[in-house]
C-alpha cells in the first residue's frame, strides 16, 4: 500500500517555514544597531547599550525577587539554580543570561522601553513574571508608564486543552499553588495591571477601554499561527505611530514574517536570539 501523497498546500508551507528560519539568522543586528532601529527617536539617545544592560545586572529589584521562596523552590525544581545557592547578585547574572540569548531580551524589553519611555505597554502571557518585572523596572526607572498583562494562567495540570498552548509552558506550566507573575517584586507593581482570562476576550476589552494609542506590544502567550496572527492584527489598528509590535517565539510558524510582509514593515532581530524580534508601526 502506498502512502498518501503529500498536499501542495503542505509542501508549500514547510517550504515557507524553512525560508522563515533560515531568514531569521540572516542580517540579525548588535546591541547598538539594534537600539537604534526600536528607539530611533529616543528621548535620551546617549544612553549606550552597556550603561542600559548594566543597570539591569546592579538591579536590587530583580535580585531580590530571585531571592524569595517562592523563586528559590521554583528555580531549585527546574534545576535553574544549583543546590550551594550563590549570592542573589550572582543569581541575577545568571537568570538574564547576558551572554547567551537573554541579552536580546533585556534589549528589547529594558533598554528599548527605557529609551522609547512609552507610556502604553500591553503584554500577552505572563507566566512567572521575569519578563514582565524586566519592563516593570524599565517603567519604574523612567517614572513614566503603565503595563497592562494579560495572561491565562497555564498550570501544570488541566487548563485549556491546546497544543499550541501547551508548547508555550515552560517547565510544564505553574505549579497549581503558585500564582501567574509570583517573581515581579511588590515594589515593581505600582505600574502593573495583571488581568487574567483569554486574550481572544481581554485584549479587544483593553484596548476599547484604554481609549489610547499602545505604545509597545509584546507577544508571548499562546504561539499557534492563528492565536499569534490574531494578536497582530487585533492590536495594529490602536498602536501609536512607530509603536513597537514584539514577539517571542518566532521559530513556532511564520506568523511574525506573514504580518510584516503583509504591511511592509522591517524585521528587528538581534544577533544573540533569532527566536524573538521586533517591528516598528509605521507613522
Amino acid at each position: 500500500m502506498s502512502a498518501a501523497p503529500v498536499s501542495r498546500k503542505r509542501i508549500a508551507g514547510e517550504a515557507r517555514s524553512f525560508v522563515w528560519k533560515a531568514l531569521r539568522h540572516m542580517g540579525r543586528l548588535d546591541d547598538d544597531d539594534y537600539l537604534a532601529c526600536l528607539a530611533p527617536d529616543a528621548v535620551d539617545p546617549t544612553r549606550g547599550a552597556q550603561s542600559l544592560l548594566n543597570e539591569l545586572l546592579t538591579a536590587a529589584e530583580l535580585a531580590e525577587a530571585l531571592d524569595t521562596p517562592a523563586a528559590r523552590r521554583w528555580a531549585l525544581e527546574h534545576q535553574r539554580l544549583v543546590r550551594d545557592r550563590q549570592p542573589p547578585e550572582q543569581e541575577l547574572v545568571r537568570q538574564l543570561d547576558l551572554a547567551g540569548p537573554g541579552r536580546a531580551r533585556a534589549l528589547l524589553l529594558y533598554a528599548a522601553v527605557r529609551m522609547r519611555r512609552p507610556s502604553v505597554v500591553i503584554e500577552t502571557g505572563c507566566f512567572t513574571g521575569w519578563d514582565t518585572s524586566i519592563v516593570l523596572l524599565a517603567l519604574t526607572r523612567n517614572a513614566h508608564g503603565h503595563l497592562y498583562t494579560l495572561d491565562l494562567p497555564g498550570y501544570s495540570a488541566g487548563g485549556k486543552d491546546n497544543a499550541a498552548f501547551r508548547a508555550s509552558l515552560p517547565c510544564g506550566g505553574l505549579p497549581r499553588d503558585l500564582s501567574p507573575g509570583f517573581l515581579v517584586p511588590r515594589t515593581l507593581r505600582r505600574r502593573w495591571t495583571l488581568r487574567l482570562g483569554d486574550a481572544r476576550d481581554l485584549l479587544p476589552a483593553l484596548l476599547s477601554e484604554l481609549g489610547k494609542p499602545v505604545d509597545f506590544f509584546f507577544h508571548d502567550s499562546e504561539h499557534s499561527y492563528g492565536h499569534m496572527m490574531w494578536e497582530y492584527t487585533t492590536v495594529a489598528p490602536h498602536l501609536a505611530p512607530g509603536a513597537v509590535l514584539a514577539s517571542d517565539d518566532l521559530s513556532f510558524n511564520t506568523a511574525f514574517w506573514d504580518f510584516c510582509r503583509g504591511f511592509g514593515l522591517e524585521r528587528m532581530l538581534h544577533r544573540s536570539n533569532a527566536n524573538v524580534g521586533a517591528t516598528l508601526w509605521p507613522g
